[in-house]
Parts: C-alpha cells; sequence; structure tokens
C-alpha cells in the first residue's frame, strides 16, 4: 500500500467512530452530576459534547488551560489536581456522581525532561482525584489511561507513571464504590505529538526526525476515545475494577508511512533523518507481552495476562477485562513512600527517577503475584521461545521477575 494511501488512511481514522446504545448511555448520564478533569484538552472537548446531550444534572469541566471554544452548559473551572485544597473545594461545591478523569502531563518526550511534573501530575495528581472520589461519595470513577501501560514493566517515565496511577485507580474500586474503570487509548490522531512535529518541521523546512522509521502504531479517534470513555461507564460494576479498550482498531501504521504522507502534503523534498531511540519512546515489545493464542481476538491493547480476564460486559465495540488488586500488599507501602517524598520541582531528577523506577519495579512483582500460575507460565514459555539477545533491559527485569514468580531460572 502507497505512503499517500496509508498517509489517507490515517488522517481518515478522525472520522472512526464506536456504535454506543443511546438509551443505555442516557440512563447511566441523565440526572447526574458529572465531573471531567482535563475538560479543556482535545478528548476533554469531544467528551463533554457528547455527554451534553445525554441530560445530566451538571456538567462540570477542569484544566490548566482555558478552553478553545467554551461549550455551553458546562461549569469551567481552573484548578490543577495537583492542588489538593482547590481540588477538594470544588469536588464540595459540585458533588459529583460521576468522575472521568483525563488531566495528565501525556507527551512520552517530554516526562523525561520534566520527570517531577509527570509523576506528580500522573501520580500524585491521580490520587488526589481518586482521594476526593472516595471523601464525596462519587459512584462511579473513569480513568484515562494509555497503551503503553500494558507494558509489563518499563523505564520510560510516562508509561510508568501512567501504570502506576492505573494500579491506584483499579485498587480505589476494590471491593467497595466507587465503581471503577480504566481506558486505555492509544494514539490519538486528532491531537497526535508526532503529527503536530512533522508538520512544523515541514513549516520550517527542517528535516522530518523518525527514532525508527519500521515503527508501527495503531490509531484512534477523538470521538472514539470519547466513546471509549462513555462505554466505560456502561461496563462498570460497584467492587469489580475493568480496563477497557477498543476491540478492532484496525491495522496498525509505520511511521515512515506517515512521515513521507507528510512530506508529500506539504510538497516538501524527502528530507527524513533516522535518529535512533527516543527518551520516553520504548522500541520493541517486550517478548511474552502479547499471546498469539489470543492475538486476532481481544484488543492489541491488553497483554498476555490481561487478556486472559476477558469479562461479557455487552458494550459494542469494546473488549472489557476483569483487573485484580492485592490489598495490604507490598506495592500499598511503595505508594506511600511517593506520597511522603512530597516530590516538586525542587526534588533532583535522580530521586525522582529512582523513586518512579521502585514502585514500577515493585507493581511488577505484584501484578506477576496476582497472576495465576497458568498464565505467568505461559508468559514464560513465551519469553522462553524469543532470542535472549533481543531483550532490552527492561524485557530482562520482566522476565527476571516471572521466573522468581514461578521459582525457575
Amino acid at each position: 500500500m502507497g505512503q499517500a494511501t496509508e498517509y489517507a488512511r490515517y488522517l481518515g481514522i478522525r472520522d472512526r467512530r464506536l456504535s454506543l446504545p443511546p438509551a443505555r448511555l442516557m440512563e447511566r448520564i441523565a440526572n447526574r452530576s458529572v465531573l471531567v478533569t482535563g475538560a479543556t484538552g482535545c478528548v476533554g472537548t469531544a467528551l463533554l459534547r457528547q455527554l451534553s446531550p445525554l441530560r445530566p444534572a451538571r456538567l462540570v469541566g477542569i484544566g490548566v488551560d482555558e478552553p478553545a471554544e467554551p461549550l455551553p452548559g458546562v461549569e469551567y473551572h481552573h484548578v490543577d489536581i495537583r492542588d489538593t485544597t482547590a481540588l477538594r473545594a470544588l469536588f464540595r461545591r459540585s458533588r459529583p456522581d460521576v468522575v472521568v478523569h483525563l488531566a495528565a502531563q501525556r507527551d512520552p518526550g517530554l516526562a523525561e525532561s520534566l520527570v517531577a511534573q509527570t509523576v506528580t501530575t500522573n501520580v500524585i495528581g491521580t490520587a488526589n482525584v481518586i482521594e476526593q472520589s472516595l471523601a464525596f461519595d462519587v459512584e462511579d470513577l473513569v480513568y484515562a489511561s494509555t497503551g503503553k501501560a500494558m507494558r509489563f514493566y518499563t523505564r520510560d517515565v510516562y508509561a510508568a507513571s501512567k501504570k502506576i496511577a492505573e494500579w491506584l485507580v483499579v485498587s480505589a474500586g476494590t471491593g467497595h464504590r466507587p465503581a471503577v474503570t480504566v481506558a486505555r487509548f492509544t494514539h490519538v490522531v486528532d491531537n497526535a505529538i508526532v503529527l503536530q512535529k512533522f508538520r512544523d518541521w515541514c513549516r520550517s523546512g527542517q528535516a522530518l526526525r523518525l527514532h525508527d522509521p519500521s515503527a508501527l502504531f495503531y490509531a484512534q479517534s477523538a470521538g472514539e476515545a470519547a466513546e471509549l470513555l462513555l462505554g466505560c461507564l456502561l461496563a462498570a460494576r460497584s467492587g469489580q475494577p475493568a480496563l477497557c479498550a477498543i476491540q478492532d482498531l484496525e491495522w496498525p501504521f509505520r511511521l515512515r508511512d506517515i512521515a513521507e504522507g507528510v512530506l508529500g502534503e506539504f510538497g516538501n523534498p524527502p528530507a527524513i533523518h533516522i535518529v535512533g531511540e527516543q527518551p520516553g519512546y520504548e522500541q520493541g515489545a517486550c517478548p511474552g507481552l502479547y499471546d498469539p493464542a489470543l492475538s486476532g481476538d481481544i484488543s492489541p491493547l491488553l497483554n498476555a495476562v490481561e487478556g486472559r480476564s476477558l469479562l461479557d460486559a455487552g458494550v459494542p465495540g469494546v473488549d472489557v477485562v476483569a483487573v485484580a488488586t492485592e490489598k495490604g500488599s507490598a506495592m500499598d507501602e511503595q505508594i506511600a513512600q511517593l506520597h511522603e517524598a512530597r516530590l516538586d520541582a525542587s526534588t533532583p531528577e535522580p530521586a525522582v527517577r529512582e523513586l518512579l523506577d521502585r514502585t514500577a519495579r515493585r507493581l511488577l512483582d505484584v501484578t506477576m503475584a496476582i497472576a495465576s500460575d497458568e498464565v505467568v507460565a505461559r508468559v514464560d514459555k513465551l519469553m522462553r521461545q524469543a532470542d535472549p539477545g533481543t531483550f532490552s533491559p527492561a524485557h530482562r527485569v520482566a522476565q527476571q521477575s516471572i521466573r522468581e514468580r514461578l521459582g525457575t531460572r
């Protein structure tokens, strides 16, 4: 397939949608107070547009930026989720029944230079949202995560912060209210960081820089992302945390095809530089992350451990899996250390990285401890079938944890 055709297919993703039952959505939203964090962003705005016709009693949006186009009927508030006092005051005033948490530092590359900001926003900020949701008896909490969180373990700051935040949310919904669900997004075409960079470079006459020209990625639209969040509400069950992802993301895209498509769009000569692996963008999936026995039947944003817990939630186009946590685990102690560290911009970067990595490693061990012997053994078998020479340092950490879990070497 030619680059121009692939680029057109890529841009066409912006019009793709899920097909959710309107009557069921109305039942879940009508006459309820809904609060959306990150409401002024691309997906947040798309979500507010879809929520408005569902007749919520109140629609509250918070963010750190002003809305580009304020939507009628939405109460906007400038609140940083890291500001516990301001967040508590807003929850007290709005008394939400439903909270959809989108606010995040979402740039993987930027996360490597703004480590403390990323961790305090994505982890501590999420913990603050959870704390207020519990304090004010929120009934439904939906968290917007990333497909990068499907990795067993990662050293990338952004991916690790989102994976840890997933754990926090799931832990909050285990055995009691609120009913919690996690939505895993992939590359959203409407606000794609890489697409914006390619276009900016073209406008300024610079060469396009690619870390890996053969890199493949899935894509979705902002509309689909918003609908996935609504689908989470349809899948939500009190006491049973769930992870949701779009089932069919179609064929993945090759990064070089998109780069060449942008060059053609601007009429620029083909100027592409291959710069190699960039911080924040881990290359190559960990062996065992995908199980061939499941591939094609479940969303590519669910890993070999998660995919074994598929639920029949009745949400069209969405895969829903049950997620388990372990109360009183070593992970709770590690999260407490994150809070006690009182991270801010003045915290030395190495200290933040070390604490984040220690938490990510602990989460890896706990995740494997919770998984069944059969599932962990299956992942171990898939890893053993792979060429050890292709393993990255992060992959070897995951393999070591799995083998320790099974008592093998």
